[in-house]
């Protein structure tokens, strides 16, 4: 984290960032919101370093994404999946007229349909500060403005709390869609350049 944060510092970030850890066992992540470890890391965990950063002129932005060092196991796979299929519905329903709660709803529709549970809203406004209203979740009929700037990031967790994904794609709302700012892949690291 020192080597990032110095990185970040060193391109005019100066002290506006912020860092998270997500990490598991075995190729897994754990729900972050709901077992806090101090466990030391382990060659054959997963880790998902998140980074929250503003620039010169303080606006902020998020992104994060997974890395699996020794590769990650079936659930987290299966995960994965669902967050790419959330990605793919947040470029369709991230859109100028429509409402906060129906983009979350459309967005979370494969991750529910997984039987999975929700820790935390799909995403948020970000933009003098890193969580600015509205959340895109429900019970938000807030009407989604063109060029609005959002975080997306479902925190999602199996029915047993032993797996987990959560990590951020900063999206701007447009007139037809959502468009995601970062231009990387909506995907996880492996052993090198392999990924899924």
């Amino acid at each position: 984290m020192g080597i990032a944060e110095n990185t970040f510092a060193a391109a005019g970030c100066a002290r506006n960032t912020m860092d998270m850890i997500q990490m598991g066992p075995n190729g897994s992540l754990e729900p972050q919101m709901v077992f806090p470890s101090n466990r030391p890391i382990q060659d054959s965990d997963g880790m998902m370093y998140g980074l929250e950063i503003s620039g010169e002129g303080g606006h902020w932005v998020e992104f994060s994404r997974p890395v699996f060092p020794q590769g990650a196991d079936d659930i987290t796979r299966e995960m994965m999946t669902a967050y790419q299929e959330f990605h793919e519905l947040a470029k369709e329903h991230m859109k100028a007229g429509n409402t906060a709660e129906a983009a979350s709803n459309a967005c979370m529709k494969p991750i529910f349909d997984r039987g999975y549970r929700s820790g935390h809203v799909c995403g948020h406004s970000i933009g003098m500060t890193m969580i600015e209203m509205p959340r895109i979740g429900e019970g938000f009929d807030f009407v989604l403005p063109e060029n609005m700037v959002c975080s997306m990031h479902p925190h999602f967790m199996n029915q047993e709390r032993t797996h987990s994904l959560y990590f951020q794609e900063t999206y701007r709302v447009g007139r037809d869609g959502g468009e995601p700012l970062s231009g990387v892949p909506i995907k996880a690291y492996q052993g090198g350049e392999e990924s899924f």
